[in-house]
């Protein structure tokens, strides 16, 4: 690392770790626009967010800040070092406030206040993945520490407060990147025009399928956030962990998508009823199918990005056409192909027969 300092010219810094055993000297860097750390489990975690604190407050030119610590520190003693406060913590109080048009943070606590602001007027990019919300209780398997809940309260606050401030001060971003789905962030998407790119986890936070669903309709609404970008979204993708409103529904496509006359990607996972009992069955048809039993994960429908299917099945063509085309749904049930998928993989294989003789 000490031969980086060398480096007068240096503009961009991209370091991940894994499973580091050394601590990184970042504080020697200077003059950077651009840095992305991934500590990814570093055993010298704290002692590498201080350093990076103070490689920010020696690049004053930064505009790009990407700060993904690992998630296994989110919620012990060190978790107050994974917050925008601390990566700003060594600017000096007299000194120019940052330019940033990038932040990115990953399992980190971020609250907007006197202290941060002033670096964020410019910011056009917003990436929030695993964001922690000192005022709820954390789902699945993390804990909370208890003891450090008031000070994380300090320099993190709820997502719903962090939106509603991002209005309220006029930061209107072009390009978000974001989980956990809330009233406060409809409400912001829907206070301003202009946005270009949006991926999202809507239910990431482990909300209820009523309440998922609830936010889904307002997305989509013919007057709700996405139709306010309809002139300047060029990107969407969504990426529910659940089946539920969130998917494309194929019979019932919402007008505000259609609305999006710039969009040039577009990825959304649709309703596996729809694919195998045809499109004609409406999502109000399936609703009462999915409430009344446990939520499907969408891993296990049929979503728009078929990569590791197809692969799989296209490595499976030229085997089953040399040998026998009744293997295909052996084959397939081994692999557990959905019914869709065999059916095209049917019409493959038969083709790849065909060519072959």
């Amino acid at each position: 690392m000490s031969a980086l300092k060398t480096l007068r010219s240096l503009r961009t810094l991209n370091i991940e770790t894994n499973h580091c055993e050394m601590p990184l000297e970042l504080d020697q860097i200077t003059g950077l626009t651009a840095v992305c750390l991934d500590l990814s489990s570093s055993k010298f975690s704290g002692r590498n967010v201080d350093a990076l604190a103070k490689m920010v407050a020696n690049s004053p030119q930064l505009t790009s800040i990407d700060f993904f610590p690992s998630q296994c520190f989110r919620t012990d003693t060190t978790s107050l070092k994974h917050s925008l406060h601390h990566l700003l913590e060594y600017i000096p109080s007299d000194a120019a406030r940052l330019r940033l048009h990038h932040l990115g943070l990953n399992a980190c606590l971020l609250r907007l206040d006197d202290a941060t602001l002033p670096h964020l007027r410019r910011l056009k990019s917003l990436r929030l993945t695993n964001l922690y919300d000192p005022y709820t209780q954390p789902h699945g398997s993390q804990s909370t520490n208890i003891k450090n809940a008031q000070k994380q309260k300090q320099v993190g606050s709820s997502i719903e407060e962090l939106w509603r401030t991002m209005a309220h001060e006029g930061i209107w971003l072009e390009d978000i990147v974001h989980e956990d789905v809330c009233p406060g962030f409809l409400e912001y998407l829907s206070s301003y025009s202009g946005l270009k790119s949006l991926k999202l986890v809507p239910d990431q936070g482990g909300q209820t399928s009523s309440y998922a669903n609830a936010q889904a309709q307002q997305f989509f609404a013919q007057t709700g956030p996405l139709i306010h970008h309809s002139h300047t979204l060029e990107k969407l993708v969504i990426k529910p962990r659940y089946e539920g409103r969130w998917c494309f529904d194929m019979v019932s496509p919402p007008e505000s998508l259609s609305a999006c006359v710039k969009l040039k990607t577009l990825r959304l996972s649709v309703l596996e009823a729809q694919m195998l009992r045809r499109t004609e069955v409406s999502y109000d048809d399936i609703e009462n199918d999915i409430d009344r039993g446990e939520r499907i994960e969408t891993e296990n429908a049929i979503v728009s990005n078929f990569h590791w299917t197809w692969v799989l099945a296209w490595s499976l063509i030229g085997l089953c056409s040399k040998l026998s085309l009744t293997l295909l749904p052996q084959v397939c049930q081994i692999c557990r192909f959905s019914r869709s998928t065999v059916r095209i993989c049917q019409v493959l294989v038969t083709l790849s027969v065909e060519f072959v003789e």
